[in-house]
């Protein structure tokens, strides 16, 4: 064999690796950004403004409304230990006293039929009762519906919870619902000597990602990975 044909031959070779070496990576890349799809569903937009608290340090804090009831207590964004971020929401409530402070969400949009997720983290103290709800409202603002996340405090067997507890509860949106607002409502501690408090933060309501696009894309991946080992065993 000549020294060129050799060279030719040892060309074509290394041209055939390049090719198979484009067509995998493309193929990879094709895989990876499929991953990152998927993992994008499974982290869903939260449609809650200014969830935990962090746009300022205002009362009451920014994108919610605060509504005391019919006995004073207050709210605040406070930096005493957050769940997460430097801010958390606190409600604090005067003792001997009787009635509902609310803090609510600005109201944002929702589709009926759709399966969310809602969310949030608390924390309270010498607390009568504390809940996290979500209203569901129609297009002349009827309510629709209420979700109750869950429920804290005395009424529900415990005084006080120094560590963050999470509220969670997946929830499909009811047939004329449109909007939809969350709020965490604490009631004053009735004939208690102390003042009661309740921590709220990280707030989060959003869609929960539908299976048959999540296994659309895994088949898709699975079906990319198999077509580049099937590839890279020909060359």
């Amino acid at each position: 064999m000549s020294a060129k044909t050799e060279f030719r031959l040892w060309l074509a070779a290394i041209t055939k690796e390049q090719t198979m070496a484009k067509r995998a990576m493309k193929v990879g890349g094709v895989l990876v950004g499929m991953l990152v799809l998927a993992g994008s569903l499974q982290t869903q937009a939260n449609m809650i403004a200014n969830p935990g608290f962090e746009a300022s340090t205002a009362t009451p804090p920014a994108s919610w409304t605060w509504d005391p009831g019919s006995n004073p207590a207050t709210v605040a964004v406070s930096t005493v230990d957050p769940h997460s971020g430097a801010n958390s929401a606190l409600i604090t409530l005067t003792p001997n006293s009787a009635g509902f402070a609310i803090l609510k969400s600005q109201s944002f949009a929702v589709v009926s039929g759709t399966e969310y997720t809602e969310s949030a983290w608390v924390k309270y103290e010498s607390l009568d009762y504390g809940v996290v709800k979500v209203e569901y409202f129609d297009s002349i603002g009827g309510r629709v519906a209420v979700s109750y996340v869950s429920d804290f405090g005395q009424a529900s067997g415990g005084a006080s919870s120094s560590a963050w507890t999470q509220a969670s509860k997946t929830y499909t949106v009811p047939v004329g619902a449109t909007t939809a607002v969350m709020s965490g409502l604490a009631n004053y501690p009735s004939g208690t000597a102390t003042s009661g408090s309740f921590g709220l933060d990280d707030f989060s309501f959003a869609a929960v990602p539908e299976p048959t696009m999540m296994a659309m894309l895994l088949f898709g991946a699975v079906g990319l990975l198999r077509r580049r080992r099937f590839c890279a065993a020909l060359g």
